[in-house]
């Protein structure tokens, strides 16, 4: 048999030689800056995702506690001492506020609660120690008004979050149900609207948000449907500005600015139990630090 030249094969390992113990061979050119920028896809991508989590949490609390806010006024309103207080003498509207005072007493997410009769006119509130005169004052001009008298019972109409000056400027979110007649076929008699105290529960569900994310660096948004900021874990100058979601979107994931920040958003959407508001919710991040995002 001929000669074979090995002069060119590589060494064996032997039993003293194991890979970690060969001379280190610098990977070929480019290779160690592909793999650094797929980590940092693979992160960003990870980062992204959990983002869009927390947004989607804070979408899926809102939208319970809406659906929530809803029940309680569609409820309420059938209560019979609710209606006898439209129909009966005056110390029957001084048992429905006695009444409605016991209802939120023990529920600080409310800012009041009101019946007005088919003219708009206040007859009963709940909280008359906390907002004094309110009795006679007329809403009939209120949008939650027209459409919850519109709507008819069993409908519960909301209007957009805004400061309410006759509860000491507060910023409410309305929820309006119309109080229904024993009379099926007659109009309502009035209507039940309870006022959800949106700046105290909307900061609870921002901060829930931020601690789950880290909260260094974090940064939280609520946007109503016309993806105007209504609450933000920050400068509240930013409430009224709008934060222009890229579209067209998916109604959950994440996108960057050209600043490389993160952004993980989530729309709400409808239920049969709760028409959705259209409502997002954003949490922003940067990839690279803890600075905070303004």
């Amino acid at each position: 048999m001929a000669n074979q030249d090995h002069s060119t094969d590589p060494p064996a390992i032997g039993p003293t030689d194991t890979p970690a113990s060969l001379p280190n061979r610098p990977a070929p050119s480019g290779t160690s800056d592909i793999a650094l920028r797929l980590g940092q896809s693979i992160e960003r991508q990870m980062l992204g995702t959990r983002l869009s989590g927390l947004a989607q949490g804070m979408v899926d609390l809102l939208d319970r506690a809406v659906a929530d806010r809803i029940d309680d006024a569609r409820r309420w309103a059938a209560e019979p001492v609710v209606a006898a207080c439209l129909t009966g003498p005056a110390t029957v509207a001084a048992a429905a506020t006695t009444r409605l005072t016991r209802l939120i007493a023990d529920r600080p997410l409310y800012l009041d609660l009101w019946i007005a009769n088919a003219d708009g006119i206040v007859v009963a509130t709940g909280r008359p120690d906390r907002h004094p005169g309110l009795t006679g004052i007329d809403v009939a001009t209120q949008p939650w008004f027209r459409a919850a008298l519109a709507s008819g019972p069993g409908v519960v109409a909301t209007a957009e979050i805004a400061a309410e000056p006759r509860l000491g400027g507060a910023t409410a979110l309305p929820f309006a149900a119309a109080i229904p007649s024993a009379d099926p076929t007659a109009p309502p008699l009035g209507l039940l609207v309870l006022f959800f105290d949106w700046d105290g529960q909307s900061a609870q569900l921002l901060r829930r948000a931020r601690q789950r994310g880290g909260e260094i660096g974090v940064r939280c948004l609520l946007l109503d449907r016309a993806d105007r900021v209504i609450a933000a874990s920050g400068p509240s100058e930013d409430a009224g500005e709008t934060f222009a979601l890229p579209t067209p979107l998916a109604p959950a994931g994440w996108f960057a600015d050209r600043h490389g920040i993160l952004f993980g958003y989530a729309r709400s959407t409808d239920r049969p139990d709760c028409p959705g508001l259209g409502w997002s919710g954003v949490v922003a991040r940067r990839p690279d630090g803890d600075d905070p995002i303004h």
